[in-house]
C-alpha cells in the first residue's frame, strides 16, 4: 500500500564461510599522491610502449608473418679458361697454371712434401672428369685426389660349390693383364694423383625460391639481388652471367668458410679426419677431401622499412669438421672384360636454402598488441605490490585500495576495512570523518 516502508533486500541464505569463498572482487580506482610511485608507473608504461611499438612493431616488424622458403639449386663447374671463353666452343683454350708452380705437385720439385703434406703427381683434368656424379644439384662433388686402377674380369658366373674368389683382378705394369708375380716383376696398374689447379675452377650457382603458401612470392637468380659474405663478415666480389647466375671460384668458397673458431679453409691444411688408421696430420684436406656447406639465406624484409618488393639473398660457407668425402666410379674399356675404377676424394658442396619470407599480417599485429596488454597489466601489478607491501605508508595505501563489503543475512551492507596501525601518525590519514558520533570503521563515512 501507499506510504508503506520498503523492506531491505535480503541476502541469500548461505553460511558466511561459503559467501566468503564466493565473494566477488571488483576494481577500485584510488589516486595516490606519491611521486615515487607515479614516476615508477609512468617509466614502466613508457618503457613498454617503446619496446612494443618502437622495437617490436616498427623495428622488428611484428606485423609481418614469416615462413621458411622452399627452393631449388643448379650448379655447374668449369676449369679455368682464357678470355672467359666457353669450353664447349671451338677454339676455347684452358688456362691451367704451370704444374711446376703448384707446390703440392711432385713436378714442382723441392722435396717430397710441402707444408708437412706429401706431394703427388698432378694431372690437368677438366670439369667433365672432375665432377662426378654429374647431377647438377646438391650435393655437388669436385675431385681433388684420384686413384685409378686397371682391372680385368676373372669370375662372374660361379658354379656349384665354387663361388667366385675375385670378380675383377688388378692388371700389372700399366696393362689390364693380371700377373700373380706382379709385385716381383713390376707394379700393379694403379695410379694416384692430385687434380691440378682445382682452386681456380669456377662454380656457377643458379637458384630459385618461393613461398610455400603465397604463390606470387617467388623469384629466380635473375630477379634477385645478393652477395657472398665471408666468415669475417666481408662482402666478396663475385661475377655473374648474363642470366643472373653467380660465379664463385673454389678458392673463394674455401677461403670464406668458417671452420670452428677459425676463419678460412685451405686444401693445404691438415685434414681433421684420419685416413687408413694413420696419423691424420700426415694427410691434407686435398688428399682426404671435405664437406662444405653452402648456405643461401633469403629475405624480403628490412628493419624499419618492412616488406620489400623483391627477394634478396646471402651466400655463406662452412666447413663440416671431422669429415672427408669420396665417390667411386667405373669406366669400362671393354664390357665386361676390362674396366678402370676411380676412387676419388674431393670437395662435396652441400647447399642449404634457408631464411624467411614475410607478408603483412593483421593477425600477427593483433597478437603482438595483445601481448602488450599483458605487459601493461604486469607493470600495474608491480606498482600495486610496491605500494601495499613495500613502501613506508603501505598500511595506509592498502586501506585506501582494498575495501571489504560485508552483506548480512538481513540484507544490510557494511563497509569493513582493516584498521590502520601507524603509531605516531594521523589516525585518519585519508581525511575520513565519521558521520555519526561514534566514528570508526564500519560506520557510514564521508570524505572531506
Amino acid at each position: 500500500p501507499a506510504g508503506a516502508q520498503r523492506r531491505p533486500p535480503r541476502a541469500m541464505a548461505c553460511p558466511k564461510k561459503i559467501r566468503g569463498l564466493l565473494a566477488y572482487t571488483t576494481v577500485k580506482v584510488v589516486k595516490i599522491d606519491d611521486l615515487c610511485l607515479g614516476l615508477l608507473h609512468y617509466v614502466l608504461l613508457v618503457s613498454i610502449f617503446l619496446y612494443i611499438i618502437v622495437y617490436q612493431v616498427a623495428f622488428k616488424l611484428a606485423y609481418v608473418s614469416y615462413e621458411t622458403p622452399v627452393g631449388t639449386t643448379r650448379m655447374s663447374l668449369q676449369a679455368p679458361v682464357k678470355d672467359g671463353c666457353d669450353p664447349s666452343d671451338l677454339g676455347c683454350e684452358y688456362d691451367f697454371s704451370p704444374v711446376e708452380d703448384l707446390p703440392y705437385c711432385t713436378q714442382s720439385g723441392g722435396g717430397p712434401s710441402y707444408h708437412g703434406q706429401t706431394k703427388m703427381e698432378c694431372k690437368d683434368w677438366d670439369a667433365f672428369d672432375v665432377v662426378f656424379p654429374v647431377t647438377g644439384g646438391s650435393p655437388f662433388f669436385i675431385a681433388t685426389r684420384v686413384t685409378e686402377a686397371k682391372q680385368s674380369l676373372e669370375c662372374m658366373h660361379p658354379t656349384k660349390g665354387a663361388p667366385c674368389q675375385h670378380t675383377y683382378v688388378f692388371g700389372c705394369n700399366g696393362t689390364f693383364t693380371y700377373d700373380p708375380d706382379c709385385e716381383k716383376n713390376g707394379e700393379w696398374s694403379m695410379d694416384t694423383f692430385f687434380v691440378a689447379d682445382v682452386e681456380r675452377f669456377t662454380l656457377m650457382v643458379d637458384h630459385s625460391v618461393r613461398s610455400p603458401t603465397v604463390a606470387t612470392l617467388e623469384a629466380d637468380s635473375l630477379e634477385m639481388d645478393g652477395y657472398f659474405e665471408s666468415c669475417a663478415g666481408e662482402r666478396l666480389v663475385t661475377n655473374t652471367t648474363n642470366q643472373g647466375q653467380d660465379i664463385l671460384t673454389v678458392e673463394q668458397l674455401l677461403g670464406a668458410a668458417s671452420s670452428g673458431e677459425s676463419c678460412g679453409v685451405s686444401l693445404y691444411q691438415a685434414s681433421t679426419a684420419g685416413a687408413g688408421g694413420g696419423n691424420p696430420n700426415s694427410y691434407s684436406k686435398r688428399y682426404n677431401g671435405l664437406i662444405l656447406l653452402l648456405t643461401i639465406e633469403y629475405s624480403n624484409t628490412l628493419d624499419w622499412k618492412g616488406v620489400q618488393n623483391g627477394i634478396s639473398y646471402v651466400y655463406r660457407t662452412e666447413l663440416i669438421a671431422g669429415t672427408k668425402s669420396k665417390v667411386m666410379d667405373t669406366q669400362f674399356e671393354s664390357y665386361p672384360d676390362k674396366r678402370v675404377t676411380r676412387n676419388q676424394h674431393g670437395i662435396k658442396v652441400v647447399v642449404l636454402q634457408s631464411g624467411r619470407l614475410g607478408t603483412t599480417s593483421f593477425i600477427a599485429l593483433m597478437l603482438q598488441l595483445t601481448t602488450s596488454l599483458g605487459l601493461l597489466a604486469a607493470a600495474t601489478t608491480v606498482v600495486d605490490v610496491l605500494a601495499v607491501r613495500v613502501l613506508p605508508f603501505r598500511d595506509a595505501y592498502r586501506n585506501a585500495k582494498v575495501d571489504e563489503v560485508d552483506v548480512s543475512d538481513v540484507g544490510e551492507a557494511t563497509l569493513v576495512n582493516p584498521k590502520v596501525d601507524m603509531a605516531g601518525d594521523d589516525p585518519d590519514p585519508f581525511g575520513y570523518k565519521s558521520a555519526s558520533s561514534g566514528g570508526g570503521y564500519g560506520s557510514t563515512a564521508t570524505r572531506e
